[in-house]
C-alpha cells in the first residue's frame, strides 16, 4: 500500500510540532529560535512548514516520526518505508492493508491533523509500485519510467553531439 499526505509541508500544525519539540528539547533558546523558524512561514494560522530550508525537512521528518513510532507498535503489518510524506507499507493482504488504511486515516487526521491525497493505491508486490521515481519490486527495483524517459532523451540528444563531432551515423539509440 502506497500512499501521501496532502500538501504536507503547508498542513503541518505549529502547537503540535512545538509540543513535540518542546518533549525532547529542553534549551529554551533553541525551542525560541526553532519558534521563529516556525513563525516565518504561515499558509494559514497555525499551519505550514517553509519550504526549501533543511531545517524545515528535519522538522517535517520529525513531526512524521509519531506516524513511524505508531506503526511499530500498532501495525500487524510486515514493513514500512516512509521518505519526507510517501509511504509504502507491506502486508499479507488486501484486508489487512485496508483494515491498516483505517487506522492510519484515523491516526492522521486525530493526532497530527493531516489527511491522505487520495486513497491509498492497494497492490501485490509482484507487480511492483513506483516509490520516489523507482519501480519497486520484491527483491529489486528500476528506474521508473519518468527516469527512463529523461535518460533516453539524454542519450539522444549525446549521440546527437558525438555524430556532429566524429562524424558517424553508426551509433543507433533506441
Amino acid at each position: 500500500m502506497k500512499f501521501d499526505v496532502r500538501r504536507y509541508f503547508d498542513s503541518v500544525d505549529y502547537a503540535n510540532l512545538q509540543k513535540q519539540l518542546g518533549r525532547v528539547f529542553k534549551d529554551h533558546s533553541l525551542l525560541y529560535l526553532l519558534g521563529k523558524i516556525l513563525g516565518s512561514y504561515r499558509t494559514r494560522r497555525g499551519k505550514g512548514l517553509p519550504i526549501g530550508s533543511l531545517v524545515s525537512q528535519h522538522l517535517a521528518n520529525f513531526y512524521l516520526e509519531q506516524l513511524d513510532r505508531w506503526f511499530l507498535s500498532q501495525s500487524p503489518c510486515r514493513g514500512m518505508v516512509r521518505y519526507l510524506d510517501v509511504v509504502l507499507v507491506s502486508g499479507e493482504n488486501r484486508r489487512e492493508l485496508a483494515g491498516l488504511r483505517r487506522q492510519l486515516y484515523l491516526f492522521l487526521s486525530e493526532k497530527l491533523q493531516l489527511e491522505c491525497k487520495r486513497e491509498p493505491f492497494i497492490n501485490r508486490s509482484c507487480h511492483g509500485t513506483t516509490f520516489l521515481g523507482t519501480q519497486v519490486f520484491p527483491g529489486f527495483s528500476t528506474p521508473g519510467r519518468k527516469r527512463k524517459t529523461v535518460v533516453r532523451r539524454k542519450l539522444v540528444a549525446l549521440h546527437g553531439s558525438i555524430n556532429q563531432v566524429a562524424g558517424d551515423e553508426s551509433l543507433h539509440i533506441q
